[in-house]
């Protein structure tokens, strides 16, 4: 019998099971903690700065810049502004995110609301005429 299915004393459900993963994920957990111990069983990728992450010159940089000449513009126009004019590829996403960190807001322009004026409604033929047919003099 595998390790991976034995039960464990007092419990009804495999190792596996207990720990919601796959027999072979299983598997491949316990050879790493024999080989390396307990940091086997850390992600590799622990304490490494990701591939896409923004060097923190370029992070200084930006606040700097929206400073100056793109205080005005937008997320979306910054990003597309920085690429034509500085060669600087950044996300909107990116530009948002180091704006609210700096404390400047992007601007926000919003149009006049329109005024919506009610048409007159005209007499059209075929409209509903209303007649009163009772003797009663209702209206008078």
């Amino acid at each position: 019998m595998r390790h991976s299915s034995r039960r464990l004393p007092g419990c009804s459900t495999s190792p596996p099971a207990r720990l919601n993963i796959s027999a072979r994920q299983a598997r491949r957990l316990l050879k790493a903690l024999r080989t390396e111990g307990a940091q086997g069983l850390a992600h590799g990728n622990r304490d490494r700065e990701p591939v896409n992450a923004l060097s923190d010159e370029f992070k200084c940089q930006i606040p700097r810049l929206l400073c100056t000449g793109y205080a005005d513009l937008n997320n979306q126009r910054v990003a597309s502004t920085l690429v034509r004019r500085e060669k600087m590829t950044v996300s909107r996403m990116s530009i948002s995110r180091i704006r609210k960190q700096a404390g400047l807001l992007a601007p926000v322009r919003r149009r006049p609301a329109r005024a919506h004026h009610r048409r007159e409604s005209r007499l059209q033929a075929g409209v509903l005429v209303q007649i009163d047919g009772s003797d009663h003099a209702w209206f008078e």
